[in-house]
């Protein structure tokens, strides 16, 4: 994507999805405190993933359908 290459692009994208993880960052904060409170922690079992990583500007690349290792990588954590 050539729109990657361009400086405004990149200064009004990268902090909106900076934005949308602190959004599910402390959303996740409520839940947790929430199951916390309640013992839930000690019979739930949590998993995080994703269908694919995302460029964000990386290769000045916002598409995904290269295979570069922010593209393919996903990430899982498992509690």
């Amino acid at each position: 994507s050539k729109n990657f290459s361009r400086d405004e692009v990149r200064e009004t994208v990268v902090p909106c999805y900076m934005g949308l993880i602190k959004q599910i960052d402390d959303q996740l904060g409520h839940l947790f405190d929430f199951m916390e409170k309640r013992g839930l922690f000690k019979n739930t079992l949590v998993v995080f993933t994703s269908d694919h990583g995302d460029y964000l500007g990386d290769h000045w690349l916002g598409e995904k359908y290269l295979f570069h290792d922010v593209a393919v990588k996903v990430p899982m954590i498992v509690y």
